[in-house]
């Protein structure tokens, strides 16, 4: 539960320079690129370093526990607008700071200790992980787990955690069926053929599935690999935690902005909306906040209209959990909620993976 300002500030920085993307750009670089072309990592290149250590070679992610909580999320009464200027938004990339902080390799803690002080945040990186730890992402691999990466038009490798699963699937399909179309227009040159030299032409997607890890998991690879210059460190490696298009609009049409920044997850919410028992819900869809509402003004024979719908970001959100000199303590009342059948979805992955991996780190099929 102790976080050191030094790795705050490799937030704040991470954050000034994240690029901006239209909506209809993200993951282009999945449905457009030449996808008929795949490489798997040799051995000697597979790991990736991060921090001061590396991925820890090849090794599997352990598969979650099928008995997810539904839960709900958290209202964060002061970020009205994912762009604006404020402590909470002016961050990204946070799930760093809860969840990565106990990774860090212990050479980077001990060369820390004497520089800085330590503090606690109105929640502990162990609270907000595990909060973080209800709700599961989605994310494309192999048969094996081993993860797929695309090289985006700034040449970064990136590979994308979903928060889901229609998304994950969307793009797995839109990919295959990219793939496909460039191999029968590829077919038909014979100069492509002739450089081929006989090369057989494969769909690197045809071997591809959906699999789940929990939140926790994901922003600890967004966080490795992103702050302090750890994709550098990581081989050129990166991660995302990518939200859906259409969530994507939603919060662009709340905030009247005509871009989101790549990295950047919303969260909407009511002000003033409770569960019953005290909670205070973030939702990942639009569409499921209102839901809930009608849900809930029903049961309450409340016939009151619905207020104005407002936007935050995840990575902000959990940056002031931590934050050392937090004060609200609203955040301490905190709950996502996961997109609707997500859990379902998730257990039908695990069950669709079989005795495989979810996710091996330290591997990666990079489409070109």
């Amino acid at each position: 539960g102790k976080v050191h300002w030094w790795v705050v500030f490799c937030f704040l920085v991470a954050s000034t320079s994240a690029w901006q993307l239209q909506p209809s750009s993200r993951h282009a670089a999945l449905r457009n690129a030449p996808l008929w072309t795949i490489r798997r990592q040799p051995p000697a290149t597979r790991r990736m370093a991060v921090v001061d250590g590396d991925y820890g070679g090849s090794r599997s992610y352990e598969p979650m526990s099928a008995s997810f909580s539904e839960s709900s999320l958290l209202d964060n009464k002061n970020d009205d607008d994912i762009s604006n200027n404020n402590r909470r938004t002016a961050i990204t990339s946070m799930s760093m700071a809860a969840a990565a902080w106990t990774n860090l390799p212990e050479t980077v803690h001990a060369d820390e200790t004497a520089a800085t002080t330590e503090a606690t945040g109105l929640l502990s990186a162990e609270s907000v992980a595990n909060l973080l730890r209800a709700v599961p992402t989605f994310t494309i691999v192999d048969e094996k787990g081993v993860p797929y990466m695309v090289v985006g038009e700034d040449a970064k490798v990136t590979g994308y955690f979903f928060t889901d699963y229609s998304e994950a699937k969307r793009i797995l399909v839109s990919a295959r069926n990219s793939a496909k179309k460039a191999i029968a227009e590829a077919k038909k040159d014979p100069k492509q053929m002739e450089a081929l030299q006989g090369e057989e032409l494969v769909n690197p997607w045809i071997s591809a599935r959906i699999s789940t890890v929990p939140l926790d998991f994901a922003a600890t690879l967004v966080s490795r690999t992103t702050f302090g210059g750890g994709g550098r460190r990581a081989g050129g490696n990166y991660f995302q935690v990518a939200p859906s298009e259409q969530n994507i609009a939603d919060a662009l049409a709340i905030t009247g902005k005509d871009d989101l920044a790549e990295g950047k997850v919303p969260l909407f919410y009511y002000e003033d909306f409770e569960l019953p028992n005290g909670q205070k819900p973030l939702y990942f869809s639009k569409t499921q906040l209102e839901s809930a509402f009608r849900e809930q003004q029903k049961k309450n024979q409340s016939k009151a209209p619905a207020p104005e719908a407002k936007v935050s970001e995840l990575f902000a959100v959990l940056l002031e959990m931590v934050r050392p000199d937090g004060t609200d303590t609203d955040l301490q009342k905190l709950v996502f909620v996961p997109t609707v059948d997500s859990i379902k979805r998730a257990q039908q992955c695990q069950k669709e993976g079989g005795d495989e991996s979810p996710f091996v780190v330290g591997q990666r099929n990079i489409i070109l």
